[in-house]
């Protein structure tokens, strides 16, 4: 029996298929499904956005005219005036939130965290 590129017939391993073949450059091990219940199983690991990592307010607020549009498209009550004079400071913008949408404290710095770092 070889193993490579060479073809090993089924009747060889005493499986129903008629031909197996393994690739010779197969360097990955075969890993047993993720099942609850058997050994070895693991909680998934969330992985982070790929499309959108996580941010910190600090490159926010060195790039507030970049990100003053998406701060408009998240909360459309904001003015362009309100915009201005946030200036890329988070207090600026909570206290803007809570002015516009009526928001408590804790709700807007919910709000915010959410928005700089979804999960």
């Amino acid at each position: 029996m070889k193993i490579g590129k060479a073809l090993i017939p089924a009747t060889t391993l005493g499986a129903a298929f008629v031909y197996f073949a393994m690739p010779a450059n197969a360097e990955t091990q075969w890993a047993p499904p993720n099942v609850p219940g058997m050994p070895g199983y693991h909680e998934p690991v969330a992985k982070p956005d790929a499309h959108r990592p996580a941010l910190n307010w600090d490159a926010i607020a060195g790039n507030w005219k970049r990100f003053a549009g998406k701060v408009k498209e998240k909360w459309g009550k904001l003015t362009d005036d309100d915009i201005t004079r946030i200036n890329g400071q988070r207090e600026q913008l909570e206290g803007a939130l809570q002015e516009r949408y009526g928001y408590s404290k804790e709700q807007v710095k919910h709000e915010v965290d959410q928005w700089v770092a979804p999960n």
